[in-house]
């Protein structure tokens, strides 16, 4: 026997069902959204640390020679500027951009210092050295340093909202598993409330269709072991009942007629009922 759920059963199922996936759905879209846009500012603090960190380093070698009074350092400083323009190219946010033109207004002073400088027998040559190397070591290894201090502060910020939004992310899983299991908890109970009217009234109707059978007609009973199965058996047993007292009542009434039809039965070679 083929048992359809009745519409307003699957209504609600189908309704709670859908609800519940946009929910997913729009958590997902959320969190991954929110990941996303966390982990790109961590990616690009991590990079924009990383050349902060060459410049530093690249600073501190041009310092070390013009103190060795190695003045042979164009190289370095093509180098070191390579480093501020990739640096002004990573600042975004208004206080990175702003740590950035500091640090390369810096390094264009040395820069206009270290152009000033007489040639090696003039009597001002090493004060003007002396100067130019008082500007790198005072003020452009200086903002290089707070930018690095202002990128590791980006770093942990990004770090500590990547962990917020995995906590968000599991909270969120847990919430629809929650709500997913009252869902399913309450739409199994009102269902089950549901069904148990349903098979009431199927037994009202069975009694009242089976009510010359004399005796009293079983009772519908859905067991934890049984379920529907049962349900089947029980009214297949209670039509054959009603089928015998038929049968019954038809050979007290028409007895000529029932005769007849039991030989016609037998002589089509099956036995009658």
């Amino acid at each position: 026997m083929r048992l359809a759920v009745p519409q307003r059963f699957s209504a609600p199922i189908v309704l709670a069902s859908a609800l519940l996936l946009a929910l997913c759905g729009i958590l997902a879209v959320s969190l991954y959204g929110q990941q996303t846009e966390v982990s790109r500012l961590l990616h690009e603090n991590i990079e924009f640390r990383r050349e902060a960190a060459r410049l530093e380093a690249s600073l501190t070698d041009l310092d070390e020679l013009l103190k060795n009074r190695v003045e042979n350092v164009e190289a370095l400083h093509d180098t070191i500027e390579t480093h501020l323009r990739r640096i002004r190219e990573l600042a975004d946010r208004p206080e990175e951009k702003q740590l950035a033109d500091r640090l390369i207004a810096s390094f264009e002073r040395y820069r206009l210092a270290w152009i000033a400088i007489p040639a090696r027998l003039a009597p001002t040559h090493d004060v003007a050295v002396n100067n130019a190397l008082s500007i790198l070591e005072g003020d452009s290894i200086k903002r290089c340093a707070e930018l690095q201090e202002y990128t590791l502060s980006q770093i942990e910020k990004a770090a500590d909202d990547y962990a917020l939004v995995l906590r968000e992310l599991a909270w969120g899983i847990g919430a629809v598993g929650v709500i997913g299991s009252l869902a399913g908890v309450g739409l199994g109970y009102v269902a089950a409330l549901g069904w148990r009217r349903t098979i009431r009234n199927l037994q009202v109707h069975i009694r009242h269709a089976a009510g010359k059978l004399g005796a009293e007609a079983p009772e519908i009973v859905v067991s934890s072991e049984g379920g529907l199965q049962e349900i089947d058996d029980q009214m297949r047993s209670l039509a054959r009942r009603v089928e015998l007292v038929v049968d019954a009542e038809m050979e007290a009434a028409y007895p000529k007629h029932y005769g007849a039809r039991v030989e016609l039965q037998l002589a089509g070679g099956d036995r009658p009922e």
